[in-house]
């Protein structure tokens, strides 16, 4: 779900300089939070998260997220943030996932 109009009243400070932030939705207007229904590119982003990360009251380095299956690419960047997303493959017996090289 994403962060609701709910959360604006909450502090999301707590969270401002965490340097990995794990959610379940992609931000939106990125390559991890948009698919291709037959022929038409759908963005699945949360847009409360997007805002967040442009006016930089979330800044981390990295945030792993997941909901979009099938996005156009698994890692984009936004605003300084590396997003990654690896999808699902449903018929594999190894979950998708992507290696993350963290530096100090």
């Amino acid at each position: 779900q994403g962060i609701r109009k709910s959360d604006l009243g909450a502090d999301l400070s707590v969270f401002a300089d965490c340097d990995i932030l794990v959610t379940h939705v992609p931000p939106f207007k990125t390559k991890t939070s948009q698919s291709v229904v037959g022929r038409v590119k759908k963005d699945w982003g949360d847009k409360i998260l997007y805002d967040a990360l442009k006016k930089h009251l979330l800044r981390p380095r990295y945030l792993l997220c997941g909901h979009v299956e099938d996005p156009v690419a698994i890692r984009d960047c936004l605003f300084g943030v590396e997003i990654v997303n690896p999808g699902t493959k449903h018929n594999s017996s190894v979950p998708n996932h992507e290696i993350i090289a963290i530096e100090n």
